[in-house]
């Protein structure tokens, strides 16, 4: 359990960088041209102000899964209500948590948003990092 642990604590303080702004702003505009161009019948209209909040509801996600990351060895003492909430919290992916911004998601790749990328993988690694010592707690 401690090697798991440790290796996580390492993992998490490997942060990439600053919250990539940029990259987020950059897909915002692609996907609002998107929409402002289609013409096709039925196609998800999303508002504004819902593309809009992508970067205030990722900057949350992630507040909330590095917080309890930050928790590392002790979190090993938790009583089940922590667990649960913990498990609660990491359970679902951003965009798992967030559907509104499926028309987001594809537009984030190595190549077009390096940084967003980088950002969003390590924030899984580190979700799932978070969920895998939870599950040692438990067992």
């Amino acid at each position: 359990m401690n090697n798991i642990v440790d290796e996580f604590l390492q993992l998490s303080n490997e942060r990439p960088g600053p919250f990539p702004y940029d990259d987020c702003f950059r897909i915002i505009d692609i996907a609002r041209l998107e929409i402002a161009n289609s013409t096709c019948r039925g196609f998800e209209v999303i508002n504004d102000r819902e593309i809009g909040d992508f970067v205030p509801d990722l900057a949350w996600y992630d507040a909330k899964i590095s917080g309890i990351a930050s928790w590392g060895k002790w979190a090993v003492p938790w009583d089940d209500k922590r667990i649960k909430m913990a498990e609660d919290i990491t359970k679902r992916s951003f965009f798992e948590d967030h559907p509104e911004y499926q028309i987001l998601r594809n537009k984030i790749t190595s190549e077009d948003t390096p940084v967003l990328y980088e950002y969003i993988v390590f924030q899984e690694a580190v979700r799932t990092g978070v969920l895998q010592i939870l599950a040692l707690l438990v067992a």
